[in-house]
């Protein structure tokens, strides 16, 4: 065996160059399938390919993780597509009025996400269901069905390379998962940009046509629901806030959460979880480097959302804003708030569930993320007066770190 577990045929075969046409050869004769739905995906593959041989600066264990993910995606993609063949009902699923939290990341993003989807009828993704969407999850296999280990040991693995990981951003695979890993079977999704450096393929990904990621992020949401019905979908990724014009229009009736932060504590935190991400497949990471391109991310990505209200080209009546600073000072009546603003009942039995719900995971439980805007050369009140206008515009907290 090699580096982490890995066998050694593993290791020499991460060793050779990424190629689009080996990789789908490979994903093909693993599953017997060659149907891969159209060739969409080659070119964010392809650019995606070149940006992790050439940017990335991966080492042997990165690059065995990396081709690891892609090929999964691949397998999963043949997988989907040959399923919605054998079950066409499928493609008749609807996907009603989904509840959408996005915006800000590290900004009660994924608590908000967990806690609304803990109401009487809702429904979030997991992580092993978004890991492999096929065959469609049913209640009698919640408890287990065998991707839910295999999920959990490829998540574990994460964390083991990052000891401390869990106190920055948990893992597991019956956590509430991120839509990127959905939207990952087309090949555009932010999870790749998280986990590497690639800057080429981050900045196509920032203007290119979503409309297919969303497509397919209503297939698995589709495939997903075919045999556990009756429930809403509440869904996540702060990345989203980016592309609310693909989103609104794949789910014109979708209700969105955003939420937001004071943008220099964000982008602290932000840069520290990115940093442990990136190092679990390269001995060269530069944090600096990674917080002045997040702050100019999300100067453009705010700039974007008030933009879009402003003109009417997303409706601002679906769309509710959530500061941090007020969800922290109750999280159970934020919760309540957005219910009243979803036009959601919220009972005091479950008011009491929610405080049970948090109660079993109180805050620092999986340790306590230290972060800093030290060392990272930026000068805060230079970049707090860039974010001015964004600042202003929601009534955003200055926090003290």
């Amino acid at each position: 065996m090699g580096s982490a577990g890995i066998d050694t045929a593993e290791l020499v075969a991460a060793h050779e160059p990424f190629h689009r046409v080996a990789l789908l050869a490979e994903a093909c004769a693993e599953t017997g399938l060659h149907d891969f739905g159209g060739d969409d995906f080659h070119e964010p593959l392809d650019r995606l390919l070149a940006s992790l041989e050439s940017e990335a600066h991966l080492h042997p264990v990165g690059r065995w993780r990396v081709r690891e993910q892609v090929l999964r995606l691949l397998r999963g993609r043949l997988m989907l597509v040959d399923h919605r063949r054998a079950n066409p009902e499928v493609v008749g699923e609807v996907i009603e009025a989904p509840i959408v939290v996005c915006g800000s990341p590290r900004a009660g993003t994924s608590i908000t996400h967990q806690l609304l989807a803990t109401a009487p009828g809702h429904r979030a993704p997991l992580a092993w269901e978004f890991w492999q969407p096929t065959p469609p999850p049913t209640v009698d296999g919640q408890a287990t069905d065998p991707r839910i280990q295999l999920a959990d040991d490829d998540l574990r693995l994460t964390t083991s390379l990052s000891p401390g990981l869990d106190a920055v951003h948990e893992y597991g695979a019956r956590l509430p998962r991120e839509c990127g890993h959905a939207m990952a079977f087309s090949f555009r999704t932010d999870v790749f940009g998280a986990h590497n450096s690639i800057p080429g393929y981050t900045s196509w990904f920032h203007g290119c046509d979503m409309s297919d990621a969303y497509h397919w992020h209503r297939v698995v949401l589709q495939v997903l629901q075919s045999r556990m019905h009756g429930d809403r979908w509440v869904l996540k990724a702060p990345g989203h806030v980016q592309f609310l014009p693909a989103l609104f229009d794949e789910y014109p009736d979708a209700q969105v959460v955003v939420c937001h932060r004071d943008p220099l504590a964000m982008i602290s935190s932000l840069t520290s979880l990115l940093s442990r991400l990136r190092a679990n497949g390269s001995d060269q990471v530069d944090a600096a480097r990674i917080a002045r391109a997040e702050i100019d991310n999300f100067l453009r990505q705010f700039d974007l959302l008030m933009s879009w209200i402003d003109n009417g080209t997303v409706p601002a009546d679906r769309i509710i804003h959530q500061r941090f600073d007020e969800f922290l000072l109750d999280e159970v009546a934020a919760v309540s708030r957005l219910h009243d603003h979803l036009g959601l009942p919220f009972s005091d039995a479950h008011h009491q569930a929610l405080n049970a719900w948090l109660d079993n995971r109180p805050r620092g439980s999986l340790g306590v993320h230290e972060h800093s805007l030290e060392g990272l050369g930026l000068d805060p009140e230079a970049e707090r007066i860039r974010f001015s206008r964004y600042i202003d515009r929601f009534s955003i907290a200055k926090e003290s770190r």
